[in-house]
């Protein structure tokens, strides 16, 4: 595939979205919805594909496969501009952007989107970072139903991290063995974010499964053998934009980047402590609204209201968590079935259509936003 896949010949004001997740095609597809031909759209992605992370859990246990989409068919159907490439370097005073191979891209607005990397932080540990390492889990997996490993501990050692996974690979894992399990996490409370009420029903869901639940770990000090550990989610530098002490980018309420005059971020990249696909997408929304406004749509943009919206899969079921994060008293709403529709444009308009085909063959209940 070629870096570019049009000419570069501009209508409207020209918007690069970088990044390749979930947030940058949120803010892509919302901000063609809301203003049109207002907007010239260029996607900056570092691959072509577009992988449904969250179906990487199943993977181990013989479930669904992670499936992937094509950017170049998802920005066609958009009316932009696909270039591949890794955002480097922005150059705010020129409104130009470099890429890590030297390429330098022109925008009239800049939507850095380009997600938080997965660090090991365990060293003796399988790293779980989602796809890429669903193949050695599955080894695991097997060796431990027949017996072959010693007990199991799973972990989560730092508090900058999405934890769920980690739950939710404890639970496939007592699917298939009933060998001891462990699950030793830095929280003070089993799933934290997910509130009071979300963490008391995870709680009961792992002592139920006979899994042991060790809280407020130091890793420092806990002399168990981990068998796979979260990652810890650190913010790639971006040259030219401000940062915190662990890389990730400062905005405000509507997604501007402080100090820097056009250029907009959404995701993991920010410096929201919770990193979830529910947030990502909020966030995008927030940020389409606001340059929409800007190129003169019909639209007043919202203040971005942290809600997270989560599904937990516990084996053959799944927990659906609703909680506001912006009110530290909302203990969060927790139930079998969705308390919400997907809110997000590329999922509900784009992508739910297959990932409810697999869901259909496969009897689960599948939900992006996990």
């Amino acid at each position: 595939m070629p870096e570019r896949t049009t000419p570069e010949t501009y209508s409207g004001a020209h918007v690069v979205v970088a990044g390749g997740g979930v947030a940058a095609l949120e803010a892509a597809f919302a901000l063609r919805a809301l203003a049109g031909d207002l907007v010239d759209l260029e996607l900056l992605a570092p691959e072509p594909k577009f992988f449904y992370r969250p179906q990487a859990v199943f993977e181990p246990f013989g479930g669904v496969r992670v499936q992937a989409f094509e950017l170049g068919e998802l920005a066609e159907g958009l009316g932009a501009q696909l270039t591949l490439g890794e955002l480097a370097s922005v150059v705010p005073a020129a409104h130009v952007v470099r890429t890590t191979r030297g390429m330098t891209l022109p925008y009239d607005v800049l939507v850095v989107a380009t997600g938080a990397s997965p660090t090991a932080v365990l060293r003796d540990a399988l790293t779980f970072r989602g796809p890429a390492d669903a193949d050695r889990v599955a080894a695991v997996a097997q060796a431990s139903a027949h017996g072959d490993v010693s007990p199991l501990t799973l972990a989560i050692p730092t508090r900058r991290t999405w934890p769920l996974p980690v739950y939710e690979l404890a639970f496939g894992l007592r699917s298939i063995t009933d060998r001891p399990l462990t699950l030793a996490t830095v929280e003070p409370a089993a799933g934290e974010a997910l509130g009071r009420t979300g963490s008391a029903h995870l709680t009961a869901l792992l002592a139920s499964r006979n899994i042991k639940l060790v809280v407020d770990v130091s890793f420092e000090r806990f002399a168990r053998e981990t068998t796979i550990a979260a990652p810890e989610l650190r913010g790639a530098r971006i040259y030219g934009l401000p940062a915190d002490d662990d890389g990730f980018v400062p905005t405000d309420r509507f997604g501007l980047v402080f100090g820097v005059e056009d250029v907009y971020a959404a995701g993991d990249v920010t410096s929201t402590v919770v990193k979830h696909g529910s947030l990502a997408a909020g966030q995008a929304d927030t940020v389409a609204e606001s340059i929409a406004a800007a190129a003169g749509a019909a639209v007043v943009p919202t203040p971005f209201r942290p809600v997270l919206r989560a599904r937990l899969a516990c084996g053959s079921e799944s927990i659906y968590v609703r909680r506001d994060l912006a009110d530290p008293d909302d203990p969060g709403l927790v139930s079998g079935e969705p308390l919400w529709s997907p809110p997000a444009k590329i999922f509900a308009r784009h992508l739910a259509p297959a990932l409810a085909e697999v869901a259909r063959r496969h009897q689960r209940s599948l939900f992006w936003v996990t």
